[in-house]
This record gives structure tokens, C-alpha cells and sequence, in this order.
């Protein structure tokens, strides 16, 4: 079979011109409106923009817009008192507007054209007193296509994340080099980092570069180079390497928002997630007040002491906050992991040290027990201890629905023995999940003899030195539901958590301790001795026994940072590791020998690999921390991760694999880090480097997961700009494109891999 080329062109942004800190318009809705007569004729369809207009024609498109600081300025003036509208004097009714074209040159002049994807609900037009520009039950549509606009290349219009995209399908055989697209009426076009960026007299506009990969036979990608060229304001598009024509051609990876949370006063990034509608919320540390807080939020005052919480909900834009929120006692607050439920609620992981920590009243503790002073990252200091707490946010931020401590008298929520601790930031790892019953799970670290631990669980007793600790909240976080250790005589340490389908669920982490319970199938059953081991470890749905567990490990250090499961039950393991060679190199055709990373695939029962493969730069030692990991529905893995040798003292990015398409393909060493691997970790699908070019700038995180969604997206906090660097790349209309502080923000990134799969959603009707 021969496959066509698609070429996905361009993303639209709309900018107010000269705005640096932009706010963006929000949920928009891209809808393309049929022309029944109540227009033109040479209009097809018309679409709303933020400001204008796109008309969509036979032979153009036709974008206008008006002058965004004067039409605010003209609705807003019936909102002023009546001092400041004496001061301004009444508005200029007449608004500047400009008008362009993108002109399909060389193209059939009357193309067929098809609408698809129809809204329920319909328009109806009665425009002045000629009834023949009257009409009725006019829809709107979510895509519309030019079929053979040009000879085997069809033109097609839609919408993705609030964006307006169009993209250029190229048959096989069909001529890429026929497309030219002309602007007319513009004041200036010009490319700027591949990129076309159109100025006008009200309103700049950004085109995003282009990017392209063919997909295979076994669905996997293959990047191919794509640009943009301009002569005398005519588009048109390159493939420097080339393209087999015989091949499906898929373009685009997108970066769907990035930002700074803009605050003047410093703050790290942690932690972030999502929901059923793809907000972003990040969860960081600030140490004084001026955070961004918005009105109404459950805390909008600084709680004192050295840090607290500081949550942000992002909308699918990134363009301004839902909810912004402080969240903290008197003592030190930082956030481990955020998780939200179906009713999009926000659930909070964190560690505090604070005796008036915010806790309602029917929650399971209410009581801080604390430990003994630890110092967290430097200058975070936990001066009476630490105990682990949970918290749950209504929707709109504005309440606290419940809020626990949990803990003993030792030290809880920090994992604070080497080697275990082995990344910068180490020590604030956990992770919290929610069932589809609601009941929360937490895995995470404790030092207290006495954690409240429940009758029958697996392990009622502390192992020694520090251990791994799993717990069940109700969704209320009013009772425990059952409490157990998991460790041994050493020091033991949980990171990660996932569900199985029947009801189990696995937990995974690091461990010193050659007495670690495993079980007697268990892929490895003996401590490797390199200092420290990862581990594997499958609960019973009561927390009463293990089904399953197992070491992970070489004779080098090694610990499993994340796991997830496929829809088959396979369990996949990401880590670092130092050893050598080949030895976590199985059954695989993609790896690199004595890589730093691993990714292992186990069977559901943790007794076999079904292979195993490492990637990094291969000098025998981790490169990047890890921070999220996911198993897609179609077994995509995806990874994020940051390097940072002046943090970590070792690694960085430089040398890792990128692809053609990447977002980024140089690093300065300092960096995030994205991948996406085929399921049978026979390649690369996608990979880019993420960050600031100013290796001063050094991103990283302080501690905590962040997530990906399983259509492929994923959400990332980040800690930014470190000494007041402006450099982190933020989108057009982003919440802040500056880094508002002397020093860090926590910046966040949300980006769409576009990897192909099909996912339904199912919205069911709320029952009366």
C-alpha cells in the first residue's frame, strides 16, 4: 500500500503587540460557521478569533483583527467610577482594524470543500431588511477541508488545544514544492527560529515552525526534517533530507503552553498534573509572601516561616489562573506529588513541619508529631521534624475539602540516607494515586518506630534506619483504611505507585537493606550489593500480604524510580543505575551499552524480563533525574527527566539522543529532557531537550513526579530561571513569560507529543 504525506504547517498565536507578559483569551472555541447566504458568496465558512475574524474562501484565507488595548478599553469604560471616567474622557467609539490575506497561489480556484465533526446546536442570521441574506439552522463544524487544493495535496482546518491549525495532507507522488502561500496586506513577514512571524498595524501573529515524521508499518515514527521558506512574503515548505514517498508522512510535536508563574518572590518548582479537561497544576515552594494568589483562593495570605505550599491551576492555555493558592503553617511546607480525582479535585502530597499546618476537623490527624531537624535542599529547614500531609482542594481552589496529617515522631515524608538520596531533591520523593473508588493511596518514606500502622497489614513493624511506608486514605482522608511498613533492617525508601486491574498494586522504590522481603518467584531474590538496589514490590488489595516482590539491581548503584503497567498487566520500571556494559541490556534492538538510565519490562507476577534496555551517554553513571513516566494505551513509554551537573555533581543532558523533529536539539547541558520510546524498545519515537541556553539558568526540580496523560501529553513543573535568568522558552499568550524574582520561579511546561492512538472520552449525564 502506498501512503500519503501529512504535513501539519502551522499553529496560529495571536499576540497584542509589544506585550511581554501576556494574558491569553481563555477557553477558545474554534468553530468553522457555515455560509447559507447570510454572507458574501466568496466566503466559505467563518470562525471566530481572539480580537477578529478568519474568513475561509476559495482561493484565501482572510484574517482580521481589531485593536485589542482599544476594544477593552471602549467595554471597559462603563466599568469605571466616575472620577476615572472624567479623568479619561469617553473612548474613541472607532476601532483600528487590519485586515490580510493568505493566498493559496497556483492552486484550483474552486476546490471542493467539506465541513465535518458538526456542533449539536445551530445559529440563525436575520441580518438587516433583505430577507436573502436571512437564514436559518446554520451550523458550525470542528474541521473543514480543501480536497485537492493542489494536485494530491488536500488543505484541512481544525482546532487543537485552543490553538487554530492547518495542515496540508500530500499524497503520494503528489509535489510538497506546489504549495505557495502568499501574504498579502501585511505589514511585515519575516521567519524568526522557524517560525513566521506576521506583523500588522493592531496585532502580531505567530506561525509555529513546522515539524514532520513518516509513520511506519509498525506505527512507529520516522523524524523528517521540515522548514519553511519565504521569498518576496511567499510560504512555502522544505525537506532538506528528503521523505519516502512511499511512506505515511505524521508532522508535529507541539508545545501547548510553557510559563513562569511569574511571582516576584522566589519559588520552586516541584510538582504538577492534571485533569479530565487538561488544566495544569503545579504545586512548588515559596518563602515570602507575593506569590500570585488569585481572588477567593482557599489561602491568599503567606502562612510564614520558612516555605509553604503554593498551588496553580492552570487553564489548557496556559493563559491565566484558575485558582492560585498559598498553602502552609508557621513552618516549612514542600509539595511531593498532586493527583486529582473525578470530580476534579486537587489532592496534595507534601512533607511539613509546621504544628498549624491547615487541617479540617473530622480529618484522621489532626495532631503534628514531628521528628528531629532535618535541612531539605540547602536552606529549607524542617527545625522540629517532619510528618507526611495530605490535602484536598474543592474545583475552584476556594475550600480545603480535607486535609490530615500522618506520621509518628520520627521524621516522615523525607528520604534522607545516601545513597538512596542520590539526585539533588532526592529527599522529597513520594507519590499519591487515586482508585476508581476514590480512596487515596500514598507510598513514601518514614523514620518513626511507631507510623500508625493497622491490624493484619504486611509489615507492623519498623525494619530499621529509615523505611518504605504504603497507606489507604477513604476520600474524605477521615479513616485509614490500612497502614504497613516495607522495609528491612537498613535504610528503604517508596516512590512510585501504580493499580493493577484485579485490585492489586505495586510499589516501587530503593533499598538498602539485604533483608528486604521479596517473594520466592521473585526475579531476583538476593541483594546485589552495590550499595543500594531497587525494588519492586505488589500489595494485596487489603495491604495484607505480597503477591509479589523482587530486587532490581547490579553490583553498581541502582534504584526503580517510577513503574506503570500496560493494559496486558506488564510492569515497566524506570531508573538510574552505574552499572557497566550490557548488563540491563535484554531482548532489545535500541539501547546504549552502560547507559545510565534503564527501562525494564516484567511480567505481571515480577518472576522474568521480558527485556530490558539502557540509554544515556553511556560513561557508566545516570545523566538525568527522573520525574514522570508513563505507559501509553498503544505501549509507548514515555519519560521526562533534567540533568544538572552543578547539581547533581553528575551527568547532565549533553549526549543524549534527540530526534529530527525535536523541539530543541542542542542543550546546554542543563536541561530537561523528553523521550517517547517504541513499546518494544526498538527505537526512539521522540525525544528533545528543554531549556533555557544559559547554562546559569540551570532547570531542575526540587523534588516530586509530575505526570503525563495517556493521550501522550505531558505536565511539567519545572524550577526555572535560578538568578533572575528570563531565558526559559514560554509560549505567546503564556500566564508570564518572565521569571518575576532575583532568583527562581516554578515555571510550567504542558506539551502534546502527538503520538498516533485513539482515545475515547465518555461524558455521562449527571442522574436526577
Amino acid at each position: 500500500m502506498v501512503f500519503g504525506l501529512l504535513v501539519v504547517c502551522s499553529v496560529f498565536t495571536l499576540a497584542g503587540k509589544d506585550r511581554k507578559a501576556a494574558r491569553g483569551p481563555g477557553h477558545f472555541t474554534y468553530s468553522f460557521v457555515e455560509n447559507k447566504g447570510q454572507w458574501e458568496n466568496r466566503i466559505r465558512y467563518k470562525t471566530t478569533l481572539p480580537y477578529g475574524n478568519l474568513f475561509v474562501e476559495d482561493n484565501c484565507l482572510t484574517f482580521f483583527f481589531l485593536d485589542e488595548k482599544a476594544v477593552n478599553r471602549l467595554l471597559g469604560y462603563k466599568y469605571l467610577d466616575s472620577i476615572k471616567k472624567q479623568q479619561l474622557g469617553i473612548p474613541d467609539p472607532d476601532i483600528p482594524a487590519h485586515a490580510y490575506r493568505v493566498r493559496f497561489e497556483g492552486a484550483d480556484p474552486h476546490p471542493e470543500m467539506t465541513s465535518s465533526d458538526r456542533y449539536p446546536d445551530y445559529k440563525n442570521f436575520y441580518l438587516g431588511n433583505d430577507p436573502s441574506h436571512w437564514a436559518s439552522k446554520v451550523y458550525q463544524y470542528r474541521e473543514v477541508v480543501y480536497h485537492s487544493l493542489y494536485k494530491g495535496i488536500d488543505l484541512q482546518l481544525a482546532q487543537q488545544e485552543q490553538r487554530l491549525k492547518y495542515n496540508f495532507h500530500i499524497a503520494a507522488g503528489a509535489d510538497p514544492g506546489s504549495i505557495q502561500l502568499r501574504y498579502e496586506g501585511a505589514g511585515k513577514v519575516r521567519l524568526r527560529k522557524g517560525k513566521i512571524m506576521i506583523e500588522t498595524s493592531v496585532a502580531n501573529i505567530e506561525e509555529l515552525a513546522p515539524v514532520a515524521w513518516q509513520e511506519a508499518a509498525d506505527g512507529s515514527r520516522i523524524p523528517v526534517e521540515c522548514g519553511y521558506k519565504l521569498q518576496n512574503n511567499t510560504i512555502s515548505f522544505s525537506f532538506p533530507k528528503g521523505y519516502d514517498k512511499s511512506k505515511k508522512m505524521v508532522v508535529d510535536p507541539i508545545l501547548v503552553f510553557s510559563s513562569y508563574s511569574g511571582s516576584p518572590v522566589d519559588n520552586w518548582g516541584y510538582t504538577a498534573t492534571y485533569d479530565n479537561d487538561g488544566y495544569l497544576y503545579a504545586g512548588g515552594s515559596v518563602r515570602d509572601p507575593g506569590y500570585p494568589v488569585t481572588t477567593g483562593a482557599f489561602m491568599m495570605n503567606y502562612g510564614g516561616g520558612i516555605s509553604d505550599i503554593a498551588i496553580s491551576k492552570y487553564d489548557t492555555t496556559g493563559s491565566f489562573l484558575i485558582f492560585s493558592t498559598y498553602l502552609g503553617g508557621s513552618g516549612t511546607e514542600v509539595p511531593n506529588s498532586l493527583v486529582v480525582n473525578n470530580n476534579n479535585e486537587l489532592y496534595v502530597l507534601g512533607c511539613s513541619g509546621s504544628s498549624n499546618y491547615p487541617t479540617t476537623p473530622q480529618a484522621y490527624s489532626t495532631v503534628f508529631k514531628g521528628g528531629t531537624a532535618y535541612t531539605l535542599t540547602v536552606i529549607l529547614h524542617y527545625n522540629y521534624g517532619s510528618d507526611i500531609v495530605i490535602s484536598r482542594f474543592s474545583q475552584d481552589g476556594t475550600s480545603l475539602l480535607a486535609s490530615t496529617y500522618f506520621g509518628g515522631t520520627g521524621n516522615d515524608g523525607l528520604n534522607s540516607f545516601p545513597p538512596l538520596k542520590h539526585n539533588y531533591a532526592d529527599d522529597a520523593r513520594g507519590e499519591i494515586k487515586i482508585d476508581e473508588n476514590q480512596n487515596v493511596y500514598v507510598v513514601s518514606s518514614t523514620q518513626s518506630v511507631d507510623l500508625p500502622v493497622t491490624q493484619g497489614a504486611y509489615q507492623t513493624t519498623f525494619g530499621g534506619v529509615q523505611d518504605a511506608c504504603v497507606f489507604k486514605l477513604d476520600a474524605s482522608l477521615t479513616y485509614l483504611l490500612w497502614s504497613s511498613y516495607l522495609g528491612g533492617n537498613t535504610a528503604d525508601a517508596g516512590y512510585s505507585i501504580c493499580f493493577d486491574k484485579s485490585g492489586k498494586f505495586y510499589v516501587a522504590g530503593g533499598t538498602t537493606s539485604l533483608n528486604f522481603p521479596v517473594t520466592l518467584n521473585a526475579y531476583q531474590t538476593v541483594y546485589q550489593d552495590g550499595g543500594s538496589d531497587g525494588f519492586i514490590s505488589c500489595f494485596n488489595e487489603s495491604g495484607s500480604s505480597l503477591a509479589y516482590s523482587t530486587y532490581y539491581g547490579s553490583t553498581g548503584y541502582d534504584q526503580v524510580y517510577f513503574i506503570d503497567q500496560d493494559k496486558q498487566g506488564y510492569v515497566y520500571a524506570l531508573g538510574q543505575t552505574s552499572a557497566s556494559g550490557m548488563t540491563y541490556i535484554f531482548n532489545v534492538s535500541w539501547s546504549t551499552p552502560g547507559g545510565g538510565q534503564f527501562i525494564t519490562k516484567f511480567l505481571p507476577n515480577l518472576s522474568a524480563r521480558v527485556y530490558s534496555t539502557a540509554f544515556g551517554t553511556g560513561n557508566g553513571g545516570p545523566d538525568i533525574s527522573p520525574t514522570a513516566f508513563m505507559v501509553d494505551y498503544c505501549n509507548h513509554i514515555y519519560l521526562s527527566g533534567w540533568g544538572s551537573p552543578g547539581l547533581n555533581y553528575f551527568g547532565g543532558t549533553s549526549g543524549l539522543p534527540v530526534t529530527g523533529n525535536a523541539f530543541q536539539t542542542t542543550t546546554d547541558n542543563n536541561d530537561y529532557y523528553f523521550m517517547v520510546m517504541n513499546g518494544d524498545a526498538s527505537g526512539l519515537i521522540y525525544a528533545t531537550f528543554f531549556g533555557d541556553s544559559d547554562p546559569a539558568a540551570a532547570e531542575h526540580v526540587d523534588g516530586g513526579t509530575s505526570r503525563f496523560d495517556k493521550k501522550g501529553r505531558i505536565y511539567q513543573s519545572v524550577c526555572a530561571g535560578c538568578g533572575g535568568h528570563d531565558g526559559f522558552p514560554t509560549t505567546t499568550g503564556a500566564w508570564s513569560s518572565i521569571n518575576g524574582s532575583t532568583n527562581c520561579n516554578n515555571a510550567v511546561i504542558k506539551f502534546d507529543f502527538k503520538i498516533p492512538l485513539s482515545v475515547a472520552d465518555f461524558i455521562h449525564p449527571l442522574s436526577g
